[in-house]
């Protein structure tokens, strides 16, 4: 049963809409650095996928993506396509993951500062929702959460790499965690949204292990790594029993054709991915040196491709920074909702080399060191 809750509506990163015109937008003079998609843009086979299928927009798309279930299974060894569930978004499937499992009056942990939906997912439902701090070097620790575990204590959510902070949580850490979350029959979500952005991602992610931990069901975006957020596709991959509570709840059609048909072709881009990555090392360096040296941002290390920065020395919050920042054509995400930030932090995406020379210089003359 879904409840109502006081939990108010977050503001995410990428809501463009609200500050720039679609011309700005369509000719590239507003910049959006507030959404964490792939800088590289969409994959070329994507787009002509989806412009080779605008006449499936007649009929209705496979009712549960089995085609594209099977073609992700195909690009993950030992995942099946009775594993996955497919959703618009991960986030649709955080919720439909919740709906399925929780009940009125279970406790979820989540640590914090995180996503935001975990808690609007699982309040959703029922529960109760306890915060763990993860503390200031923003490392994610299982001692840490596993002292908060509870007897009413019905689900953990673990978001590797972490949004905002962009740390990633070596694999080492992540089993100590699942492994007593296992043995005292607690859910685990575990949100890999941006793993694919990461350098050796196969030392930090448990999606392979989704047959040897039952109650373990790991979310990915496929949005972000291809950039294509418009078109909402997330996959969960959890033990078959877990999957098919997942799609139990889940609506048929929910993932439209040419989400289904783009996304297909862009899983077959090995060195679109290969591409990213290399961009990620060199952008991700270039922007973090900059900005540390010649801003007063305290820019945090990330392992992904947006960084988290404390405002609070460039005498802005992070609230005025934006709307500064928006008189050049910027967009940056105000961290002042995320829990367990103050109003000092903001989060920055990876772009283009000239597109981050551009935040560069606007931030040298608003904030600069």
């Amino acid at each position: 049963m879904l409840h109502q809750t006081p939990t108010t509506q977050t503001t995410h990163g990428g809501n463009v809409w609200l500050h720039a015109n679609p011309k700005k937008l369509k000719n590239g003079s507003f910049l959006d650095f507030s959404s964490n998609v792939n800088p590289l843009g969409p994959p070329k086979k994507a787009l002509r996928a989806l412009r080779e299928s605008l006449w499936r927009i007649t009929y209705y798309p496979e009712p549960n993506s089995q085609t594209l279930r099977e073609a992700i299974a195909e690009k993950n060894p030992g995942i099946e396509p009775g594993n996955i569930v497919v959703g618009n978004g991960a986030t649709e499937l955080i919720f439909l993951h919740a709906h399925a499992l929780l009940r009125e009056g279970d406790q979820a942990l989540t640590p914090t500062p995180t996503f935001t939906e975990y808690r609007r997912a699982a309040e959703a439902a029922g529960c109760r929702v306890k915060s763990i701090p993860i503390g200031p070097q923003w490392k994610l620790k299982a001692d840490t959460i596993l002292e908060g575990v509870e007897p009413n204590t019905k689900i953990i959510y673990l978001c590797n790499p972490n949004n905002p902070t962009g740390k990633a949580t070596p694999k080492e850490e992540m089993l100590k965690m699942l492994e007593d979350a296992e043995e005292r029959g607690v859910y685990t979500v575990v949100d890999e949204s941006f793993m694919d952005m990461v350098d050796g991602e196969k030392r930090y992610s448990t999606l392979t292990l989704v047959e040897q931990f039952e109650r373990l069901f790991v979310v990915k975006s496929l949005t972000k790594i291809f950039c294509l957020p418009g078109l909402r596709l997330g996959y969960g991959a959890g033990s078959k029993p877990i999957a098919d509570e997942v799609m139990r709840v889940k609506p048929p059609w929910n993932v439209n054709c040419l989400a289904q048909e783009a996304v297909k072709e862009a899983l077959k881009d090995r060195r679109y991915l290969l591409k990213t990555r290399e961009t990620l090392r060199r952008e991700r360096r270039h922007l973090f040196e900059a900005l540390s040296k010649t801003t007063r941002l305290k820019v945090y290390d990330s392992d992904v491709n947006f960084f988290l920065a404390d405002a609070r020395e460039t005498g802005y919050t992070s609230q005025a920074l934006k709307l500064k920042l928006l008189k050049h054509n910027i967009l940056i995400r105000d961290c002042g909702d995320f829990e367990g930030l103050d109003p000092y932090f903001i989060r920055i995406s990876i772009r283009s080399r000239a597109e981050n020379d551009a935040l560069i210089k606007a931030l040298r003359k608003i904030a600069g060191g």
